[in-house]
């Protein structure tokens, strides 16, 4: 039989095949438990993540990426509109109810919010009594506790926990008295006016229409949150030394005049809330010319405030007689413009607070009035006075 036989395989090259295989098996056992030993020293050396916060934020342990079992992050976030809302129900003004922290927190296998706010109640109620009554509003939610820790005469610290977790802690503050601050002649320098509502001191601002920065000065009001007055112009009694500007109210207009001025101005605004005088020491006697202008600002909702540019001024009894929310300035606290004088004139305002409960005063748009204001901040806290805008003390 002839052809050729089969070829023999190298006993050689069947070896070295063998090897191969084995160190490729070798290098993949070694391989496998290389990456299972790193595992499990890094796990021992980092048991949980660091989430940094935002600036001002202390920083939060959090576990590792798909660990976490329960999360209750928009259970925390719907509680605290649950004490914003409380608050707004309760007399207490939007900004009173400030948010200090806020961040995310992790523990074990539970994720939540954790919320620190301040409640400022403009009230004589004992602060205890504020958070029985928002334990009681918000205690229909599941899992829910909280704790009551008095902190002095007038304040007092409540820790809200959900499932176990400290979620919220609420400064609860009582402020029995109120001081309404009206800052006059605003609309001409807008830098100013700028520095006024960067100040953070809730501030009642008493715009003068038809000067160069009227409207821009209503628009950065309404937008920072604060209160917009018209500063009505109207004729003093010494008009050859003071005058009152365009487009002013005198006490020999009619009605038609009055009420048509009063529309023109309010016509320039769109957040206005009330109305007080531009000096007016010969028109706020004129019990006729005050009832022209009440019955002009009263469909629109407005309040008035008598400046008390004369004594003999009837305007704030006009104003109440008539239904409308009125208020009267007890002092002017600039008449004289250092600082000195201006903080003098204010601890007569924080005496007048104290035996009335509260008060109105006005000053004007200048740096020293800014800055007087900006250094008794410390005076209204110690007297447990609540700095608030105008029309919450008007009657």
């Amino acid at each position: 039989m002839s052809g050729r036989g089969k070829r023999r395989r190298s006993p050689i090259i069947s070896l070295g095949l063998v090897l191969f295989l084995l160190a490729v098996v070798a290098f993949c056992v070694y391989a496998f438990c290389f990456i299972s030993f790193r595992q499990r020293i890094d796990s021992k050396k980092t048991p949980s993540a660091v989430t940094t916060p935002a600036a001002g934020q202390a920083p939060v342990l959090s576990s590792p990426p798909g660990s976490v079992a329960e999360d209750h992050t928009q259970k925390c976030g719907l509680l605290t509109l649950r004490i914003q809302d409380f608050c707004q129900k309760n007399g207490v003004p939007a900004r009173n109810f400030r948010i200090l922290k806020q961040f995310p927190r992790c523990e074990d296998d539970k994720k939540w919010l954790y919320t620190e706010a301040t409640i400022i109640v403009p009230s004589a109620a004992p602060p205890g009594e504020t958070a029985q009554r928002l334990v009681s509003a918000i205690d229909d939610i599941s899992s829910f506790s909280s704790e009551w820790a008095e902190q002095g005469h007038r304040s007092g610290r409540l820790l809200i926990r959900l499932h176990g977790l400290p979620t919220h802690s609420c400064t609860i503050v009582s402020r029995p008295f109120s001081l309404a601050i009206i800052i006059d002649d605003i609309g001409e320098d807008i830098a100013l006016t700028r520095q006024f509502l960067n100040s953070g001191v809730p501030l009642t601002l008493a715009i003068l229409p038809d000067l160069s920065y009227s409207q821009e000065s209503e628009r950065l009001a309404y937008e920072a949150g604060y209160e917009v007055m018209l500063h009505l112009p109207m004729e003093p009694v010494n008009l050859a030394c003071s005058n009152p500007g365009p487009m002013a109210i005198y006490h020999d207009m009619n009605k038609a005049e009055v009420q048509g001025i009063i529309e023109h101005h309010l016509k320039a605004f769109t957040h206005v809330n009330g109305v007080n005088n531009h000096m007016g020491s010969r028109v706020t006697r004129d019990e006729e010319i005050l009832t022209w202008v009440i019955e002009a600002i009263r469909p629109k909702g407005l309040y008035f405030v008598d400046s008390r540019t004369s004594s003999q001024s009837v305007a704030y009894a006009v104003a109440h007689a008539m239904g409308v929310p009125a208020g009267r300035n007890t002092v002017f606290l600039d008449n004289d413009h250092d600082v000195a004088s201006c903080k003098t004139y204010i601890e007569k305002a924080i005496s007048t607070v104290k035996k009335q409960g509260s008060a109105i005063a006005i000053g004007h748009s200048r740096r020293t009035t800014l800055q007087a204001i900006q250094e008794m901040e410390s005076r209204f806290h110690e007297e447990e006075i609540a700095l608030v805008f105008a029309s919450e003390v008007v009657q």
